[in-house]
């Protein structure tokens, strides 16, 4: 049996400027955190030329710090819920303050 593959729609922002700056993207739940942190930059339109973390469920996964393999697993093997929040951090030697 196939498993079925659903759209997440996600809603992220950059903390602490004014004004907001905020972007709304629809990602596969076969796509992995590696995936959505190039998907991020493109929509961004930054170089992905930095170090980047995500924070979910309380795990990090990303290129800051040691990599376990577990940012190429799909998002759906993160079980996350409708209006769960998580943390992207990219770059982080820039503070917008």
């Amino acid at each position: 049996m196939a498993v079925e593959t659903c759209v997440y729609q996600i809603k992220y922002f950059i903390r602490r400027i004014s004004p907001m700056i905020w972007r709304r993207i629809l990602v596969r739940s076969d796509s992995s955190l590696e995936d959505l942190h190039e998907i991020i930059q493109l929509s961004m339109g930054w170089d992905a030329d930095h170090l980047y973390c995500f924070k979910v469920n309380g795990k990090d996964y990303g290129s800051a710090g040691a990599l376990t393999g577990d940012e190429h697993e799909p998002l759906s093997a993160l079980r996350l819920r409708p209006n769960q929040r998580f943390l992207y951090e990219y770059d982080f030697t820039t503070m917008f303050d």
